[in-house]
């Protein structure tokens, strides 16, 4: 709903001259200023969604960035297994650590339990097939490591399902796009979304590398308590 808290949020960047597309998450606990109705607040930046709506959060990034952000798309928890499934699942590699932390906190992750993590002979983990419900908890750990590390899972889920899309061709891609659709609310027409979809295949957008960073990044930020609420601050 507008009222929402934007709780994992990802700019997806296409640069046609260089054929790369560029994800980056914008961790929740990011301190901002940003406004509502003329009025000036202080906190996290998820919660600029939900006193202000998506425009005000687009606006808060705008501002803070100095960037441009052309539309958007948000997808919430009933809506992403769905996706997921609709996809036929998506092949992740798990740990033990992850597979533990699920399967060991029913109540946090909505009751599903992932399946054994799997490892080759060095030591790495596997591929391990997930369905909707599973890929959900699995975006949500951070309690073993951190919301940095959290938003890396979230953009390897999409970067996966991404590739599921490539590997489909290029009927099947169209079919998955008009499915998945449904579960999306965006600032996009659906004529647009078919012009840009179209684009795509036609200027071989599927091709293009995917590049992923967090931003603030843990190494250059600063970090504090206001108030008992846990900030990071660039």
């Amino acid at each position: 709903s507008d009222t929402s808290r934007a709780d994992s949020a990802i700019i997806v960047s296409v640069n046609i001259d260089t054929g790369n597309i560029y994800m980056t998450s914008i961790l929740r606990d990011l301190y901002v200023y940003y406004e509502v109705n003329g009025e000036g607040y202080y906190g996290k930046i998820n919660e600029a969604a939900s006193n202000g709506g998506m425009n005000t959060y687009i606006n808060t990034i705008e501002r803070y960035y100095k960037i441009s952000i052309d539309n958007y798309a948000v997808v919430n928890f009933a809506s992403f297994p769905k996706i997921i499934d609709a996809m036929g699942g998506v092949a992740i590699p798990l740990t033990d650590a992850e597979v533990y932390e699920v399967n060991n906190h029913q109540t946090r992750y909505g009751y599903v339990t992932l399946p054994q993590a799997q490892y080759d002979a060095e030591g790495n983990p596997q591929e391990v097939m997930l369905s909707g419900e599973q890929a959900l908890a699995y975006c949500r750990i951070r309690k073993i490591d951190s919301d940095n590390a959290r938003a890396d899972r979230q953009k390897t889920v999409l970067s996966q399902l991404f590739a599921e899309v490539k590997n489909s061709g290029t009927l099947d891609a169209v079919k998955v796009v008009n499915q998945l659709s449904q579960y999306t609310k965006t600032g996009f027409t659906k004529k647009e979304l078919i012009s840009i979809g179209n684009l795509a295949i036609r200027d071989g957008w599927l091709n293009y590398n995917i590049q992923t960073t967090n931003v603030p990044s843990t190494e250059n930020s600063l970090g504090g308590q206001y108030f008992s609420v846990s900030y990071n601050n660039w």
